[in-house]
């Protein structure tokens, strides 16, 4: 079989994929409908058509049909994926940099920047200030408190908060 320049999309056959209508669920043109699909092949055609053809195409269909049933299984999956997950998500964080947005804009009246603000009052809330027995000396190994340059494992915050 050979492939024309009509057998694709407007724009050929690098264009972008059809979208999927954002209004309900995803439907391939052509194709059976779902229950369909996830019967077998053989139960969908006509008797005299299967009488008809040989046994190696009965089993070429088979196999081509199994294999559009599967597909349509996993776009239902990325339907569903993107409907459930990835809009709300999607939203959530629109409206997170839309507020940062709107934080920003605050900020930059007053000469502050509310991030940094907010990242130092988060990190001087969740680790207490070092004092000067907890800091190493000049001629001390990293500077860091001595309570940070142990073995115990550090995490952000800590860090954070001693670095301010």
């Amino acid at each position: 079989m050979h492939l024309s320049h009509l057998d694709f999309p407007a724009g050929g056959p690098s264009s972008k994929h059809t979208k999927i209508d954002e209004s309900g669920p995803f439907t391939c043109p052509g194709t059976e409908t779902g229950s369909e699909a996830k019967k077998p092949w053989k139960d969908n055609v006509p008797e005299e058509v299967l009488n008809q053809i040989g046994e190696v195409e009965v089993k070429r269909q088979v196999v081509i049909h199994n294999l559009v049933a599967k597909e349509m299984e996993y776009l239902e999956q990325l339907v569903l994926l993107e409907s459930d997950f990835l809009r709300p998500l999607t939203e959530w964080v629109t409206e997170k940099e839309k507020e940062k947005e709107r934080e920003q804009g605050a900020g930059m009246s007053t000469g502050v920047d509310p991030a940094h603000v907010s990242l130092l009052s988060f990190a001087a809330a969740a680790s207490p200030l070092p004092t000067p027995s907890m800091v190493v000396s000049s001629s001390g190994s990293s500077g860091l408190p001595l309570s940070l340059s142990s073995s115990v494992p550090l995490n952000h915050c800590q860090m954070a908060a001693h670095h301010y």
